[in-house]
């Protein structure tokens, strides 16, 4: 960890086996989620001292993870055509299938009960926490590289390579 000076807290977090590619904050900020290429998750206190063991991705490196607004749930996305949602003990949840494509980006809704992906199938998702998918959203002529949820929770935006956000 790192003050906003640069200064490094404490010392380095350690348990993986390979690089970190993602980790992100529990938007309570008491935990961070960490994601590496050996196939694991962490969950970590703010001190570094890691909480319980490792999530295992089950054959599939881990490229993305975010947090539930409600710091409940951990969603990751690996290098396929889903994504999978996590409870704090590690315990994996919904395998999310729908996709035609690699999964790229996604996000949860203010209240943590709709998450909205995107992919490389060029479409957006919908999907309750059970893996329901919506319709595909479609409208962008490239893969949907980012997804984000507004603050309401009445609107999506999406990014895409074909260099265009919609609403």
């Amino acid at each position: 960890m790192w003050d906003i000076n640069g200064h490094p807290i404490g010392e380095p977090f350690s348990g993986h086996e390979s690089e970190v590619i993602s980790v992100v904050f529990c938007p309570d900020g008491k935990q961070i989620v960490s994601g590496s290429n050996d196939g694991t998750i962490g969950l970590w206190g703010i001190s570094g001292n890691s909480i319980g063991k490792h999530f295992i991705e089950p054959k599939s490196l881990v490229k993305l993870l975010i947090f539930s607004n409600n710091c409940q749930y951990i969603a990751s996305i690996n290098y396929e055509k889903t994504f999978r949602l996590w409870d704090l003990r590690g315990n994996p949840g919904e395998l999310f299938r729908g996709h035609e494509s690699v999964v790229n980006s996604i996000a949860f809704n203010p209240n943590s009960k709709l998450i909205v992906s995107g992919s490389s199938d060029k479409t957006l998702r919908l999907w309750d926490l059970r893996g329901n998918p919506g319709y595909p959203f479609s409208g962008h002529e490239s893969a949907v590289t980012s997804v984000a949820f507004s603050r309401d929770g009445k609107y999506i935006v999406s990014g895409s390579d074909d260099k265009t956000l919609r609403l």
